[in-house]
């Protein structure tokens, strides 16, 4: 098991921030909400490459270099095109037994957990910042992904590319569950059990 290492630590450690500019980017954290991250690189204190450096070592990902990955053909079969932008995923190599993705959220678990239900076999995930990814994807797949038809066993979600809403825990998790549309059978009877709970 990994030692957990605190964000702006990381950013210290790497020299991607200074101590007066991290502190300052926690106080308006504190004062407004949001993703420190996100705060960082809205204030110019830190690159969005930097962030994503950082989000890979906290998270204990490979940093993928995306100017010298070519996604296979097969591997972006497995994952829809619009899945591939909501989900900011990029499918990059197809084995048997192994299928490797780059990915720009470490924490959408849902979204993980649905590409490894898909992939069927071991999924190595690597990161890459929001905004190379996107366009990673848009190159891989080309300009105009289809929507997805009903029946795919695809969860739809909303999301935002620049800001995350600030959101309790509690109403996040029924925000979620109540943006499922037609989520796959498997997840039916979770989604009720949550509903209940909450």
């Amino acid at each position: 098991m990994h030692d957990y290492e605190r964000f702006g630590d990381i950013l210290l450690r790497q020299g991607s921030v200074k101590k007066k500019d991290l502190n300052e980017a926690l106080a308006i954290q504190r004062t407004n909400g949001g993703l420190l991250g996100e705060i960082m690189v809205a204030q110019g204190f830190a690159s969005e490459d930097a962030i994503a450096a950082a989000l890979a070592a906290q998270f204990w990902y490979p940093l993928a270099d995306l100017d010298a990955s070519k996604p296979e053909p097969e591997a972006l079969k497995l994952i829809p095109p619009d899945v591939a932008l909501a989900r900011l995923v990029l499918p990059l190599t197809v084995t048997a037994d192994e299928f490797h993705c780059v990915i720009a959220d470490p924490l959408d678990i849902t979204g993980t957990d649905w590409i490894q239900r898909r992939a069927a076999r071991r999924v190595v995930f690597m990161f890459a910042s929001r905004t190379k990814l996107v366009k990673a994807i848009r190159d891989a797949y080309g300009p105009a992904p289809r929507l997805a038809a009903p029946g795919d066993g695809i969860v739809p979600v909303r999301v935002s590319l620049t800001r995350k809403p600030k959101v309790e825990p509690q109403l996040d998790r029924q925000m979620l569950l109540e943006s499922l549309m037609e989520p796959p059978r498997e997840l039916e009877n979770s989604a009720t059990t949550l509903r209940k709970a909450v």
